[in-house]
């Protein structure tokens, strides 16, 4: 993510606008993602994160 709230409405508005969909994600030891992609493949990172929390024991911080 970048330092900055406006910076990263910046990205999800750039995303937004080019038809993508944002993955913001939240690991407690290593912080926080802001991720961009097609529709199909933030749906699969999503499921993939939901399993590996499920694994692991950690609760998801997506959005």
């Amino acid at each position: 993510m970048y330092e900055s709230l406006q910076e990263n409405q910046g990205f999800i508005d750039d995303a937004k606008a080019r038809g993508l969909d944002v993955l913001v994600y939240h690991d407690r030891s290593k912080g926080f993602m802001l991720l961009a992609g097609h529709p199909e493949s933030i749906q699969v990172l999503g499921d993939i994160l939901k399993d590996y929390e499920a694994l692991t024991g950690t609760r998801r911080g997506a959005q």
